[in-house]
């Protein structure tokens, strides 16, 4: 199992967090594990921690413009594969399986590269275990952020 975020929109898009030991904190505050750069993002907004084998939830730490899962605003949540959380003008797809090792590293891929990668496995079968209308309003180059 390999939990993981991968950044849809906003000033990190293209990047991917990997859950590990302990909460994954969101917020525009350096000392969070992800910080993002956006004033619609509290100092400490959110965060994400394995509540057992296998499960993930997110709690929002009181933020001021709210912590969103799937378009519903939450404080405290479980999360599941494919869900999409909206954390200020971000938005990030939460993903739990094997990673094949050929997803961008933390630092992002470019977006050409992540085109023509899109276009050489187009013909192969969608198998991210998503949610028929995620895959469908995903862009090209966020579909090759999921192989």
């Amino acid at each position: 199992m390999n939990p993981r975020l991968v950044a849809l929109s906003g000033p990190l898009e293209g990047t991917v967090h990997t859950v590990t030991d302990g909460p994954l904190s969101f917020g525009r505050d350096p000392a969070n594990q992800v910080m993002i750069g956006d004033s619609a993002v509290s100092r400490k907004h959110c965060a994400i921690s394995q509540v057992t084998r296998g499960i993930y939830e997110i709690s929002d730490l009181d933020s001021h413009n709210g912590t969103f899962v799937n378009g519903i605003q939450v404080s405290r949540t479980p999360i599941q594969h494919g869900d999409r959380i909206r954390i200020g003008t971000s938005e990030f797809m939460f993903l739990i399986g094997e990673d094949n090792g050929s997803s961008p590293q933390s630092s992002g891929a470019g977006s050409r590269g992540m085109a023509r990668k899109y276009q050489q496995r187009s013909q192969e079968p969608m198998q991210w275990g998503l949610p028929r209308q995620s895959r469908q309003s995903l862009e090209p180059t966020q579909l090759a952020l999921l192989h």
